[in-house]
């Protein structure tokens, strides 16, 4: 047993010795004998990921009354058709049409768009077998159309109705729109904002409703040059933000409306 602990002892003291040895070793070359014990950090960077944005817009179509200019990506196409009453009430229907097959409507009527629809008392807006159809806008942003004018109508408290010539509040707006049978399209368009035109987002209503979106155009002078329609229709929501929904909304921001000083 003597000659047991004594061995153990000595081993001991061979392996301290190592030990401060090794310590030496290392304090003299700078080494650290620390063990780093495996991180379970990952060390994967984030994707980078690349914003859509809207397509350069450099060309510029006139249709033919000269009326309407609207810029649009060299890449799109243009259709017009021309099919005037008489040189005072001309009916412009033109398409600008992107590679993947996004439509921008840009059409000069004088209206005739008319009737009335009043929703069952059990209909809910979107839904399929409605009476009417249904819209609700989601989204509305300024332009800088500011040369248009427009009657806009008032009502005093006491019923009585009157109406006033005045500048119109054109704005871009995102409107989801549903058909009687529920059959759902997002349209982006530019149309009024006037006081007796105003709506609240994400209001659902129903009636007479028509899935594009379009402004009376009056000049100073209170002369009438018609209707612009200038809109496009998405069938999903997601759609709005790709490069097609995006440079549709920049193309309908660059549309002037060319009157009479």
């Amino acid at each position: 047993m003597v000659l047991v602990v004594t061995a153990l002892a000595s081993t001991g003291y061979i392996v301290y010795q190592r030990h401060k040895l090794i310590g030496k070793n290392s304090a003299a070359t700078g080494q650290s004998q620390t063990t780093t014990e495996p991180s379970d950090t990952p060390t994967t960077q984030p994707a980078q990921t690349t914003a859509v944005v809207a397509e350069d817009l450099s060309k510029t179509y006139t249709d033919p009354t000269g009326l309407v200019g609207i810029m649009y990506p060299s890449d799109w196409q243009v259709k017009t058709q021309n099919s005037a009453i008489d040189k005072d009430h001309p009916i412009v229907t033109s398409t600008i049409t992107s590679p993947s097959g996004t439509v921008l409507n840009l059409n000069l009527d004088w209206g005739g768009r008319g009737g009335a629809c009043f929703a069952n008392a059990n209909d809910k807006p979107f839904q399929p077998g409605n009476e009417c159809s249904s819209v609700e806008t989601l989204a509305q942003e300024p332009t800088k159309i500011s040369n248009v004018y427009d009657y806009v109508g008032h009502v005093a408290p006491n019923g009585a109705y009157s109406q006033t010539f005045e500048k119109s509040n054109i704005v871009l707006a995102v409107k989801h729109y549903a058909d009687r049978d529920g059959k759902a399209q997002y349209i982006v368009g530019l149309g009024m904002a006037n006081s007796d035109t105003t709506v609240e987002l994400n209001k659902p209503i129903m009636g007479a409703i028509y899935p594009d979106y379009w402004f009376d155009v009056w000049d100073a002078k209170a002369k009438s040059h018609g209707e612009i329609h200038a809109y496009a229709s998405f069938p999903q929501e997601s759609l709005l933000d790709t490069q097609d929904g995006k440079t549709v909304k920049s193309m309908l921001q660059s549309l002037t409306v060319n009157l009479p000083s």
